[in-house]
């Protein structure tokens, strides 16, 4: 298994020089590899979108309580960042949705199930606190008998907390902020994405605010303990998070995020697994089927099952899995020593194992639920799909890294008109009687055009224009003489009394 001589990247102008390979379909269990066979037939795309959608959508319902050691110590939940780079069609958003129906469905059976025992928790939490309250006023009289009892109610309040409504969603609507929801769901959230996305976690960003957002998107994506702070002063310590992303957006939206990137940072595009799938334009039947229902309902089963896993526990590599692993590691070390892999791929790469560890207790524990051991066929599974994860990596580093290119507005298709092209104002209301018309009498030349930034002043500023009527007798060689500057003209009245429009107060201050 030598990947090296196949990922010489070479810089090219665009990205669609590179090859990229198709998902390795192969690779599924057989509900998840049934499910993307009818759904890519159903919504007219390729099987590469369904493919990956589906994976983020298995990693989003274990939610973290599956996890995977690689032998040398260290634990790795079993959660993906996954994106897809769409044409931006309305089939590719619906394929999208329904892939992960189930766990909306899912989650609104949960917190049907979990509003009454919530009503009952807060009804049982507004009586502790009243009666906390009768016995602090009693405990405040002096009285020692009370002071225990009011001590005992205040340990009430604070241990009966009511509990949050399940939560294992959250998209680009979601208003409220993450740290709130990890606090609330223990650390466990599934975030699917469309456009947003590219914004929030591929541009990266200078702000304060932002670089916490990414760092506890980092953090979930290894893991790692958080401590949130909370309103009131409160500290909640989670001692393992794990975060899922699914996304997908259109290439129009990376193309945006080009200009200015050198000056930002790079957000978590190092922990993403891109696809950048083909346009299945004239590859799929002119006549759509819908997904089988036998089909359909074993794959939204499987997602259930994932889900109702509630306890968590870690999965091992087989002897025979641990030395595959270890020759992919080292496979990988030396595409990076190579120099073949462009700078901004050195630290996406570097992630490559860890994600292929993933990606083998997804496909794991989907097929072998109760087997605590990932046997050699499932590791090798996954690093095919590893496999086909790197060249669309480098597709969409390239992409991210062409040049930003914006019309010039110093360099205008028409020549500039001059004064001798330019019609009078005689002219103009020839053409158009009746009208009222402004005319520059300064000429347009480049260095009177609009500056490059918007707000910018340019330094030479043309002289102010002048309202010229069709019926006036002025040339444009006698201008008219401007009228005076200020807050009250001049006025042609008469030598009689003022009037004054103002308060009745003011006209007896002028009647004096």
């Amino acid at each position: 298994m030598n990947i090296t001589p196949n990922f010489v990247h070479t810089p090219c102008e665009s990205n669609t020089s590179i090859a990229r390979s198709s998902f390795p379909i192969d690779a599924l269990p057989q509900p998840l590899h049934d499910y993307v066979i009818a759904a890519s037939a159903a919504a007219q795309t390729s099987l590469d979108l369904a493919a990956v959608t589906c994976l983020g959508v298995c990693s989003a319902a274990l939610a973290g309580h599956v996890r995977i050691a690689d032998g040398a110590g260290d634990e790795q939940p079993a959660s993906l960042f996954v994106a897809t780079v769409t044409a931006g069609l309305r089939r590719e958003a619906d394929l999208f949705q329904c892939a992960r129906q189930p766990l909306q469905t899912l989650e609104a059976e949960q917190i049907e199930a979990a509003r009454i025992p919530r009503i009952q928790a807060q009804s049982l939490l507004r009586q502790a606190k009243i009666r906390l309250r009768q016995r602090e006023k009693q405990a405040a009289g002096d009285h020692q008998q009370f002071r225990q009892a009011a001590l005992d109610f205040a340990t009430q309040v604070v241990e009966n907390l009511v509990p949050a409504l399940p939560r294992l969603l959250i998209d680009d609507t979601t208003t409220a902020k993450l740290n709130t929801i990890l606090a609330e769901q223990d650390g466990r959230v599934a975030r699917f994405s469309t456009e947003t996305a590219a914004s929030d976690l591929f541009s990266g960003s200078r702000s304060q605010r932002s670089l916490a957002q990414q760092a506890l998107y980092w953090k979930g994506y290894r893991g790692e303990e958080v401590t949130i702070d909370q309103r009131g002063g409160e500290r909640t310590t989670l001692r393992r998070t794990a975060i899922s992303c699914v996304c997908s957006f259109a290439k129009s939206t990376v193309a945006g995020l080009r200009h200015g990137r050198a000056r930002r940072s790079r957000g978590v595009l190092d922990a993403f697994l891109f696809a950048l799938p083909e346009p299945a334009f004239g590859k799929m039947p002119s006549s759509p089927t819908a997904i089988p229902d036998e089909v359909r309902q074993q794959y939204e089963t499987r997602i259930r099952s994932l889900a109702a896993q509630q306890t968590d526990f870690t999965l091992r590599l087989s002897d025979e899995a641990r030395q595959r692993y270890q020759a992919w590691q080292t496979e990988i070390a030396m595409l990076i020593r190579s120099g073949n892999l462009p700078e901004s791929l050195t630290a996406w790469a570097d992630h490559l194992p860890g994600n292929t560890l993933r990606l083998a207790a997804i496909l794991h524990t989907i097929s072998n639920r109760n087997v605590a051991e990932i046997s050699a066929t499932t590791l090798q599974s996954a690093i095919a799909i590893a496999q086909y994860f790197l060249p669309h990596a480098l597709a969409m580093f390239d992409l991210l890294q062409q040049p930003y290119e914006t019309p010039h507005r110093d360099h205008p298709t028409s020549p500039p008109e001059t004064s001798s092209s330019r019609p009078s104002a005689s002219q103009i209301g020839a053409e158009h009687p009746g009208t009222r018309h402004i005319v520059s009498l300064t000429p347009i030349s480049p260095s009177n055009a609009t500056s490059k930034k918007r707000g910018t002043p340019c330094h030479n500023k043309p002289a102010p224009a002048i309202d010229r009527h069709e019926d006036s007798d002025l040339s444009d060689s006698q201008p008219r003489e401007p009228r005076p500057r200020g807050k009250h003209p001049p006025t042609t009245r008469g030598s009689g009394p003022r009037t004054y429009r103002g308060s009745p107060a003011a006209k007896r201050r002028a009647k004096r």
